[in-house]
């Protein structure tokens, strides 16, 4: 009797938590920022695939943006340098757009965003749910100019970027402290 008790007690527990889990959700679900111009991705799963070697984001102002992936899957490293060199989502997109590398040297998985806009990194992910862009960045190369940031909502240092700048490590371009820190950033055009 003491370990169906017991049974039961973890079973309530558990139904709990899931119901918990759920109220956050659908509380969550539709969340829009209040600041003109940015649009927040409340879940980012929306169109994106469980996991996405270089994505490509079209930005539509305040509305939802269209998000591709032209390869779901890191390829295997060729003779000529690593995949992301030799398919290169940048310079193929109408201007403006931005293309940021999960490595240095232009190497990992991309992400590239077309169209102004204003971008939180923690809403796009490389491998969803659980390795999101905040925070990858070591390389990038621009079509755009604007303002990149540490933090998300446009909040912590802040470093420009002008079109036609590609640089194979973030620090060069920004200084010393941005590899990996970029979490936000604005393409202004």
């Amino acid at each position: 009797m003491v370990r169906f008790r017991s049974l039961i007690s973890k079973s309530a527990s558990l139904v709990s938590l899931v119901l918990l889990c759920l109220a956050v959700s659908v509380a969550t679900a539709n969340t829009v920022s209040a600041a003109p111009n940015r649009y927040t991705v409340a879940h980012p799963s929306h169109a994106i695939p469980m996991s996405c070697y270089v994505t490509v984001v079209y930005l539509h102002g305040k509305n939802p943006p269209t998000v591709t992936c032209p390869v779901k899957d890191k390829p295997a490293q060729g003779k000529h340098g690593p995949y992301t060199q030799q398919y290169s989502c940048g310079p193929n997109l109408p201007r403006p757009w931005v293309a940021f590398y999960q490595d240095a040297d232009y190497g990992g998985a991309q992400i590239c965003f077309v169209a102004r806009g204003f971008i939180n990194l923690t809403d796009f992910y490389i491998f969803y749910p659980f390795e999101s862009w905040n925070d990858q960045v070591s390389s990038f190369n621009m079509g755009a100019y604007g303002v990149m940031y540490k933090d998300i909502n446009s909040e912590g240092d802040q470093c420009d970027y002008y079109v036609g700048e590609e640089y194979a490590y973030i620090d060069d371009a920004c200084g010393s402290g941005w590899n990996d820190t970029l979490s936000s950033f604005e393409i202004l055009g």
